[in-house]
């Protein structure tokens, strides 16, 4: 198993949201994580501050264990159905330090 960092941001042109959407998207990102959590593929995440946030800025980060790229890709593939962000995929690469 390797660790991907899954970046989530806004679409552009950002979409006009109803409360009701917007009810629905929280419950389904919050049931998407619990079945994350309960396969032990979610690490970490982090959460921009609640408020007002730039189109195509960083939104959400995951910090996931998957098998390979492309079951890294499925899975920001769902999040992204689910969270209506557009999803990046990135390989979490251990650096060394310089002598």
């Amino acid at each position: 198993m390797s660790r991907f960092v899954l970046v989530g941001a806004r679409r552009f042109p950002p979409a006009e949201l109803s409360p009701t959407h917007v009810g629905v998207t929280v419950a389904r990102s919050l049931a998407f994580v619990a079945s994350i959590r309960r396969w032990q593929l979610l690490d970490s995440y982090a959460i921009d501050a609640i408020g007002r946030a730039e189109v195509d800025q960083p939104r959400t980060m995951l910090l996931m264990w998957a098998s390979c790229p492309a079951a890294a890709a499925n899975l920001a593939a769902a999040w992204s159905r689910v969270t209506g962000f557009d999803v990046s995929t990135w390989p979490l690469v251990a650096g060394r330090r310089a002598a």
